[in-house]
């Protein structure tokens, strides 16, 4: 919507567009270290269901946003806002609204709304209702995923994040091999207070 992705000017997300955008441009390696976002003050709900690319009747999934080798490393501010309607996945067969240069994403073994939260890194202050997350092990090595539905890892600052109707969907044959301890956060360092 605006903003330069500086602290004192961060890029606000207005339009479930713009969230798509976050998660994409994040994971191809646009936003390297220290960028800022936040959701606009007047918006109270990104409903990410419908239409996100103008292909009419084909939502897909979303990459999560920052993966095992482009972690997510500035600041999110959901600023109080409900993010709905959200499905994140590690299979690309999933990805029916997709860039063209999509096949730069490797989400590798981090799989979350948001993949990886990289040191130094701050996501806080939103709302998730109604949020799939799925993981694919013909892609992803099951005994080394880190799977939460907010978080798949954390090395950074996490707060202020509610959490309503959540499903995680997993390959029924590897599901034991999981190695994350929670639901919401699949693994935190030791930087993190959970």
């Amino acid at each position: 919507d605006s903003g330069t992705g500086s602290a004192e000017d961060p890029y606000i997300i207005a339009t479930p567009q713009h969230f798509y955008h976050l998660a994409w441009l994040q994971d191809i390696g646009v936003f390297t270290a220290n960028t800022h976002f936040k959701i606009r003050d007047d918006v109270k709900v990104l409903d990410m269901a419908g239409d996100l690319t103008g292909i009419v009747g084909r939502t897909g999934a979303l990459p999560p946003i920052g993966t095992s080798s482009q972690p997510f490393l500035g600041t999110f501010d959901g600023n109080g806002a409900v993010i709905k309607n959200l499905w994140i996945s590690s299979d690309p067969e999933d990805w029916y609204e997709k860039p063209a240069n999509h096949e730069r994403c490797e989400v590798g073994t981090d799989i979350g709304m948001f993949g990886k939260i990289g040191n130094g890194a701050n996501v806080s202050n939103f709302f998730v209702e109604n949020i799939e997350v799925t993981t694919a092990y013909t892609s992803t090595p099951a005994n080394d995923v880190n799977l939460g539905i907010v978080a798949g890892y954390v090395d950074g600052n996490i707060s202020e994040i509610g959490v309503k109707n959540a499903k995680l969907t997993l390959e029924t044959e590897a599901d034991a091999s999981i190695k994350s301890d929670y639901s919401l956060i699949g693994y935190k360092t030791s930087n993190v207070i959970w």
